[in-house]
C-alpha cells in the first residue's frame, strides 16, 4: 500500500493545475500562416471513408486501454460497429463532449533505465481506448497538414518534412562553439521537461495561451555544460540558483552523443551495450539460423539507427557490431566459440546476389536521407543470381530457405567440410561407404538419385548426370519455357534437398533409415499441404483468320522433353479450309526447340505456296509477337506432331484424311472446349 501511495502521490503532483496570468502581448505581428480553406479543412465533419482508413491505420496489436477492446475487433468487427464508430465521430466534431468511459486511460509505468531508484524514473504511459484514439488521429492527421505553415523552422520535431537530425546538428555545433572567445564565458544549459503534460490553467482568452507552456522543469535531470573560461565560483552559484547539476562532455541529446575534438569509438558504447543486452536474453536458447535472422532484423530496428545519420562511426565500431551479429548468427554466446562458417561482409546483402558489398559514395537525387536508401547508395551491387532469389519461396519455410543459402555456398556442416576446419573423425555416407560430401550427399548418392529420378519422372523431365548441385537445380528450372517462381517445378528442387538434408541427420544422429521413400514422402506430404490456385472454367474455341488471310497453327511434340520429337503445321484460310498440312519427325529434342522448329518449317512451307499473309499460333508462350494458343483448340496439329513424333513419318498432306480432318471440322463449325486455367493466363 506504502508504494501504490507514494506511485499515486508522484504523480498526482504532476498533474497539479496552476493557474497561469500571462501578461498582455501585442498579437498583431504574429504572422498566420493559414489560409480559409485550411481552417474549413479543420473543421469539416469527417467522411465516412475518412473514418474507416483512420481506424485501419491503428495497429491491430497495438495496446489496448481500459476496456480491453483493441484495434484488432474494430478491424474483424467493422461490418457491424462503423455506424456507431461513426456517429460517434460526428458528434465529437460537432462538440459534444466524449463520455469518461471514451477517455478513460491505463497509465503503465516504463522504466527508463536498468535499475530506477525513483518515481522520476518512471516514464508513465497512458493507454488510451482505441474510441479515444479514433477522434485523436483525425485531428492530428488534419493538423499535420497545416503544422508546417504555422510552426517556426526551429521546431523539426513531429513535423512532417523535417528532420529531428537538424536539431542535434545544431546543438553539435553550440559545442563546438562552447570556447570561442567572448566577452562572457559560455555556458550551455540542457533542460528536461518534468512531463511534456499541460498543468496550466488558462483564466484569460485562448489566443493568449501560446504565451505560457504550462511545463516543469525537472532539476534532477537538467544539466548544464561550462567552457574553460567558467570559474569555479560562477559554477558554484549556478548550481546554487538554479539547482541543477555540471555535466562534462560528451552528453546524450536526444539518443546522440554530443562532444569536442576527435570521435572516439567510446561515444557509440551506449549503441554497442543496447545491442548485446536485446541479443543476450537469446544467445543460449536453441534457436535455428532462421530464428537467429528474424531476432538480428528485430534488433536492428529496435536501435536507434538514427544516430548513424548524424555521425559517422568509426571502422571499429562497425566491425564490433557486425562480429556481434555475426557471433549470435552463428551461435556463439559468453565466450563459447562455434565455426563460423563466413563473415558478415558475405552474409550481409541482398538475398538474390552471392558477392560481398564494396563500399562508395554515389550521392543522392533527391536529398531525403533513409537508412535503407543509403544503404543501398554505398554499397555496390552483385550480379544477379536467380537461384539465390528462388530459394526464398514463400512457400518454404525460413529455415528451409536460410539452410539453401548456406548449402549453395557450401556452408553446412557435411564430414568433408568439418575435415577443412580441423576435425578429425571416420566418414561415411548413409547409405553407401563413400565420404559425406555435398555433391555425394544432394546428388550422387544411391537413394537422392532415386528421389530426383521419381520426380523427373512426375514432370516428364529427363535429368542428365551432373558434378554440380547448383547446374543440377539451374537444369530443372530451365525445364520449363517460362520461369515462374510460383511453379511448383521452381519448388520441388529444393523441397528435395532440404528433406534429404532432414532424413541424412535423423539416419545420423537418431539412427533412422535413410531411403528414398522417406524422402520422397516428406516431399510429397509438403507439397500437399499447400494453398492451391483456384482454376475458374473457361470456354475456348478456334477461330478463322480475317478475310483474304490465313492461319498458321504450330505444334511441336517431345516425348519426354528431351525426347523423340514430332512436328505438325496445319495452315487454313479465311474459311477455316485445310489448305495445307505437314507433319514430321525431327529426332530428340527439348520442347521449345520442337517449338520452334516447327514453327520455322511451316512458315517456309507457307512461304513456298504463297499462302501470305498468315497469323501464327503455337502453345508455347516464346516471348514474341505470335498469338497464345490453348491444346485444346489446336487438335488437330497436337495429334499430327504426336503421330509424327511415335510413327518417325514425314508426309505433306493437302486435305485432311484421318483424325485431323475431324478435329479441322470441328475447329470450322466453332465447336467449344472447356478447359480449367488462373484468371491471369493468356486465352
Amino acid at each position: 500500500m506504502a508504494i501504490k501511495s507514494s506511485a499515486t502521490s508522484h504523480f498526482q503532483q504532476l498533474l497539479i493545475v496552476e493557474p497561469v496570468f500571462p501578461e498582455e502581448m501585442d498579437m498583431e505581428n504574429l504572422e498566420d500562416g493559414l489560409t480559409d480553406e485550411d481552417r474549413r479543412f479543420l473543421c469539416d465533419m469527417p467522411t465516412g471513408d475518412e473514418v474507416r482508413e483512420t481506424v485501419f491505420s491503428i495497429e491491430s496489436e497495438s495496446a489496448t486501454g481500459p476496456d480491453r477492446f483493441g484495434a484488432f475487433f474494430y478491424h474483424t468487427c467493422w461490418d457491424f460497429v462503423s455506424k456507431d464508430v461513426f456517429g460517434a465521430v460526428t458528434e465529437f466534431f460537432r462538440g459534444v463532449a466524449l463520455p469518461k468511459s471514451f477517455t478513460a486511460t491505463t497509465i503503465s509505468l516504463i522504466p527508463m533505465n536498468d535499475c530506477p531508484a525513483s518515481w522520476s524514473e518512471y516514464q508513465p504511459i497512458s493507454l488510451c481506448n482505441v474510441t479515444n484514439k479514433i477522434c485523436t488521429k483525425l485531428m492530428t492527421v488534419r493538423l499535420g497538414r497545416v503544422l508546417p505553415r504555422v510552426l517556426s523552422l526551429s521546431q523539426s520535431g513531429f513535423v512532417p518534412g523535417r528532420l529531428l537530425s537538424d536539431n542535434v546538428h545544431l546543438a553539435q555545433e553550440l559545442i563546438h562553439s562552447l570556447e570561442s572567445r567572448q566577452e562572457d564565458a559560455n555556458v550551455v544549459f540542457k533542460l528536461d521537461m518534468a512531463k511534456t503534460y499541460d498543468r496550466s490553467e488558462y483564466g484569460v482568452a485562448p489566443r493568449l495561451s501560446i504565451s505560457v507552456s504550462g511545463q516543469m522543469i525537472n532539476n534532477e535531470k537538467s544539466s548544464f555544460i561550462v567552457g574553460r573560461q567558467v570559474s569555479t565560483l560562477q559554477i558554484q552559484s549556478v548550481q546554487t540558483v538554479m539547482g541543477y547539476r555540471l555535466k562534462y562532455l560528451p552528453v546524450t541529446y536526444l539518443g546522440v552523443p554530443l562532444y569536442k575534438g576527435n570521435k572516439k569509438a567510446c561515444l557509440f558504447d551506449p549503441i554497442i551495450s543496447q545491442i548485446r543486452s536485446l541479443l543476450q536474453g537469446w544467445a543460449m536458447t536453441n534457436l535455428s539460423h532462421a530464428g537467429r535472422l528474424a531476432l538480428i532484423k528485430s534488433v536492428l530496428q529496435a536501435t536507434p539507427l538514427h544516430l548513424l545519420q548524424v555521425i559517422l562511426p568509426p571502422k571499429s565500431v562497425l566491425l564490433s557490431i557486425e562480429r556481434i551479429f555475426n557471433g549470435f548468427f552463428w551461435g556463439s554466446y559468453n565466450g563459447r566459440r562455434h565455426i563460423y562458417w563466413s563473415s558478415w561482409e558475405k552474409v550481409c546483402f541482398p538475398v538474390a546476389e552471392g558477392q560481398e558489398d564494396k563500399i562508395v559514395w554515389m550521392g543522392s537525387s533527391n536529398w531525403v536521407f533513409s537508412t535503407g536508401a543509403a544503404w543501398e547508395i554505398i554499397r555496390v551491387a552483385s550480379p544477379r543470381r536467380q537461384l539465390l532469389a528462388d530459394i526464398w519461396h514463400r512457400s518454404l519455410r525460413p529455415t528451409m530457405s536460410v539452410f539453401l543459402w548456406r548449402l549453395f555456398n557450401d556452408r553446412i556442416p557435411v564430414d568433408a567440410r568439418m575435415k577443412k576446419k580441423g576435425f578429425s573423425f571416420p566418414s561415411k555416407c548413409q547409405c553407401c561407404a563413400v565420404e559425406e560430401m555435398i555433391l555425394h550427399l544432394f546428388v550422387q548418392s544411391l537413394a537422392v538419385q532415386g528421389v530426383w529420378q521419381h520426380f523427373a519422372r512426375f514432370f516428364g523431365l529427363s535429368i542428365c548426370e551432373t558434378g554440380d548441385l547448383t547446374h543440377l537445380v539451374h537444369i530443372w528450372h530451365c525445364s520449363t519455357p517460362f520461369h515462374s517462381d510460383l511453379h511448383i517445378r521452381t519448388l520441388v528442387p529444393f523441397l528435395i534437398l532440404w528433406f534429404t538434408w532432414t532424413q541424412q541427420n535423423a539416419a545420423k544422429y537418431d539412427g533412422a533409415r535413410f531411403s528414398a521413400a522417406n524422402i520422397i514422402f516428406d516431399v510429397d506430404r509438403h507439397l500437399r499441404t499447400l494453398p492451391t490456385v483456384p482454376l475458374a472454367p473457361r470456354v475456348v474455341r478456334w477461330t478463322t483468320p480475317s478475310l483474304a488471310w490465313f492461319k498458321l497453327n504450330s505444334d511441336g511434340s517431345s516425348l519426354g522433353n528431351p525426347g523423340p520429337v514430332g512436328a505438325a503445321d496445319i495452315i487454313r484460310d479465311a474459311e477455316g479450309q485445310v489448305r495445307l498440312a505437314y507433319q514430321d519427325a525431327l529426332g530428340t529434342a527439348t520442347s521449345v526447340i520442337a517449338e520452334l522448329t516447327t514453327l520455322w518449317r511451316g512458315l517456309e512451307m507457307a512461304l513456298a505456296h504463297s499462302l501470305a499473309p498468315i497469323v501464327v499460333e503455337l502453345q508455347q508462350m516464346l516471348g514474341s509477337d505470335v498469338q497464345h494458343i490453348f491444346r485444346e483448340v489446336n487438335g488437330a496439329a497436337n495429334h499430327l506432331a504426336k503421330e509424327a513424333a511415335s510413327l518417325q513419318l514425314t508426309r505433306i498432306l493437302h486435305r485432311g484424311t484421318s483424325k485431323e480432318h475431324y478435329e479441322g471440322f470441328l475447329d470450322l463449325i466453332g465447336c467449344t472446349s472447356l478447359i480449367f486455367a488462373k484468371d491471369d493466363d493468356i486465352a
